[in-house]
């Protein structure tokens, strides 16, 4: 654990003044970076903690820095393993790049018992001399906690939104805040993340709450919120590592995640075959699915001129169905026969895996279909009718001259005359 130094600037600055040094010559000022900037919460007994010390130049000049440390108890040893810091500017490519003058080191301390301690760090360089300090409370920890989940593995499709519950529980007197930290982990023989236009396509986790309140000995729950990207070639198994940390103690579990099931639609219609006679329309409906999660527009067309849709721009849904109707108008020069009609179904020009074709019916009945060949202007179905209508002219004719001759046939009565 790291935290920042309080500063000491100079020989009579005990508390904490930045005193001014004459251009030209060297002097320095320390800080320790880090989380909490003055004080460190460690576990009792901790070995080897460390803070990172950094020597930096008030002046832009450079020099060297001799450090010390040294504590209020022996029961918290603290040291430097590389006490001369050097003191120099990096190298300056641009006149507004260059950087104030700075070197670095770590010091390292154990604690061996519970306390509040202060740790005096001392720097020097020719006649200066400074102080930091840094105040320790050390802890002794109390109980421990489990964390786990009753999902162990798990299956994702691209576009999925999922929760895995995550429970926590408290023993041996432990309370405290517990912080969640869930981590999606590449495996040696996953394929990379999909990276596309610098942004990485790959799960995403999240905890909610992050930070879960346990009381003494008590539980308490959160969720790991879990997003796959609706278009990923980051196929394979992930490995979630879900950490868990409260009071110096660190536990955590894994889960097995597959993304798998590329997200797709598919096209049908009902019914697949239409009969339409010269010169009429038929319909079909045209019905999209959806599966694994898919979610777009989906544009419908096709390169007859006999075809047309109720609505050729479909918004389809996750995993839900959408419907259009499909029209054909014959016209009446049509040949007898079966045909197929190509309906193309896709989301755009430039993700040619999500384009999807159908082949519907259209059979056109011998008896209802017209010719290219016209006498006076009329097709077979309307030179049918008039043969019907000459046929039965000439029969009613014909018909009428055998009546009439027959009837001439016969005797009349005799007239009496008076």
């Amino acid at each position: 654990m790291q935290s920042t130094v309080v500063v000491s600037h100079g020989h009579a600055a005990e508390d904490g003044r930045f005193l001014s040094t004459p251009s030209g010559e060297f002097d320095f000022y320390l800080l320790a970076d880090g989380a909490n900037p003055e004080h460190q919460h460690v576990p009792a007994p901790v070995y080897e903690e460390f803070s990172q010390i950094t020597a930096a130049s008030t002046n832009s000049s450079n020099g060297l820095v001799l450090l010390s440390a040294s504590s209020n108890s022996s029961k918290l040893i603290p040291w430097i393993p590389n006490p001369t810091v050097n003191v120099t500017a990096p190298p300056c490519h641009q006149v507004y790049s260059c950087y104030t003058p700075y070197g670095r080191t770590m010091l390292l301390y154990n604690v061996t018992e519970a306390g509040n301690y202060n740790i005096t760090i001392t720097g020097t360089s020719e006649s200066e001399l400074h102080y930091a300090h840094i105040y320790v409370l050390a802890t002794r920890p109390v109980g421990d906690f489990t964390v786990s989940s009753s999902v162990t593995q798990l299956v994702i499709h691209p576009g999925m939104n999922t929760t895995v519950p995550v429970l926590l529980t408290g023993r041996d007197g432990f309370s405290g805040n517990v912080f969640l930290n869930p981590t999606f982990v590449c495996p040696f023989h996953t394929p990379l993340p999909c990276l596309v236009n610098g942004e990485i396509f790959q799960p995403s986790v999240s905890a909610d709450p992050a930070t879960v309140i346990l009381a003494v000995n008590g539980t308490g729950k959160s969720l790991l919120r879990i997003r796959a990207p609706d278009y990923c070639c980051g196929f394979g198994t992930y490995i979630l590592m879900v950490d868990a940390y409260g009071d110096f103690r660190d536990r955590s579990f894994n889960i097995t995640v597959t993304n798998s099931a590329f997200p797709d639609f598919n096209i049908s219609t009902n019914p697949a075959s239409i009969a339409v006679l010269p010169g009429g329309s038929g319909s079909s409906t045209l019905t999209l699915t959806s599966y694994n999660n898919f979610e777009h527009a989906v544009y419908l067309n096709s390169y007859s001129p006999l075809v047309s849709f109720s609505s050729a721009t479909l918004t389809l849904r996750r995993n839900a169905t959408i419907t259009s109707t499909l029209t054909l108008r014959i016209p009446t020069t049509t040949l007898p026969g079966r045909y197929n009609i190509t309906i193309f179904a896709t989301i755009g020009r430039y993700e040619p895996e999500y384009n999807h074709t159908l082949q519907v019916t259209l059979v056109v009945s011998p008896l209802a279909t017209s010719t290219r060949t016209t006498i006076l202007g009329m097709n077979p179905i309307q030179l049918y009718g008039l043969a019907a209508l000459t046929t039965a002219i000439i029969v009613g004719a014909v018909g009428w001259v055998a009546l009439r001759r027959k009837s001439s046939n016969i005797r009349k009565p005799a007239r009496f005359y008076p």
